[in-house]
């Protein structure tokens, strides 16, 4: 179903009239698109699409998909193979319900596969079992910041 722009968002027709079409249309609200202008790029509407469809696949309804855009702009920009290889890493390690860590923890997605098994070698070299990484990281996925901490 189609919604017209309202008056005060024609501002963004010049920037990117087609991925605010694309994120109105989905049900998300003027001031959060409003929020993230500088990650908005009609150029990557298509892997956007790629990337919602990935998200459904584990599970992820349109609430979740809405929720993790919103709480994290960057994945407008999220490359899709990354996204994949990211999801067959933690599939393959054992992790459940990424549509619930994805969507309690946004910023989760902002790692690649890499980041996320460089965290579990160095968890394991610690002596905790994957079993144990895998649950801590399931209860509490902003562990995962200790990657961007130690990389960055």
């Amino acid at each position: 179903m189609f919604r017209p722009l309202p008056m005060f968002m024609k501002f963004f027709l010049e920037r990117s009239d087609l991925m605010i079409d694309k994120l109105l249309n989905m049900g998300i609200r003027e001031i959060d698109i409003k929020n993230m202008v500088d990650f908005i790029d009609d150029s990557l509407l298509d892997n956007l699409e790629v990337n919602i469809k990935i998200l459904k696949n584990i599970g992820c309804n349109q609430d979740n998909i809405n929720n993790i855009i919103v709480g994290n702009p960057y994945f407008l920009k999220k490359d899709s193979q990354e996204l994949k290889e990211l999801i067959y890493y933690m599939n393959y390690m054992g992790f459940k319900n990424l549509d619930v860590i994805f969507d309690s923890y946004t910023l989760f997605l902002n790692i690649d596969a890499r980041e996320l098994d460089l965290y579990i070698r160095e968890k394991l070299a610690l002596g905790l079992s994957r079993t144990e990484i895998i649950n801590a990281l399931s209860d509490e996925p902003w562990l995962i910041d200790e990657v961007e901490d130690e990389i960055g």
